[in-house]
């Protein structure tokens, strides 16, 4: 089992690179989606395409879910991915454990929920500079990938596994 990174990024220069430094140590692949970066993200992705094993993709933005499910589609199922924003970044507890943690986490059989697991993560927007706290939510951020799971809604995506069975962010 592997653990994939998944970003989604459009001109996310300022952010970029302390958000895949938080989580490339812990990905075996990092597949990125730009979406039209016009600001050099594109170019600075390609600078540490090698350094930290990142397969780029390039798809005009339309929608996050989209542009999420696009990713989804490129990865092999029964792995666990890391999908954060471009403005975010784990928290150092985070990077430190999560790989250890995913590899302990047997799979339970028939779930009738995505397995998904909560961590705290920084917003950069919030605290560009300082980093004072991380936010701790449930959220979707790391997850299981199996069956057919897929993001629904356009901003604030959620995972389903079909339209009668859904888990929502809290």
């Amino acid at each position: 089992m592997k653990i994939y990174g998944h970003l989604i990024c459009q001109n996310g220069i300022s952010d970029i690179v302390r958000c895949l430094d938080s989580v490339a140590p812990l990905v075996d692949e990092y597949l990125v989606m730009d979406g039209g970066s016009i600001d050099g993200t594109i170019e600075i992705l390609k600078n540490y395409e090698k350094s930290y094993n990142l397969t780029i993709f390039e798809h005009p933005f339309d929608r996050m879910d989209l542009q999420r499910n696009r990713l989804l589609e490129l990865t092999p199922k029964n792995n666990w991915i890391i999908s954060l924003d471009q403005d975010e970044k784990l928290g150092w507890l985070a990077q430190y454990e999560m790989r250890n943690f995913l590899q302990k986490i047997e799979y339970l059989g028939k779930r009738d929920l995505p397995l998904t697991v909560g961590m705290p993560f920084y917003d950069l927007i919030y605290d560009i500079k300082h980093y004072i706290e991380p936010i701790n939510v449930l959220s979707t951020k790391v997850f299981f990938y199996d069956r057919n799971l897929h993001f629904v809604d356009s901003y604030h995506s959620r995972l389903v596994y079909n339209e009668n069975d859904e888990f929502t962010n809290m």
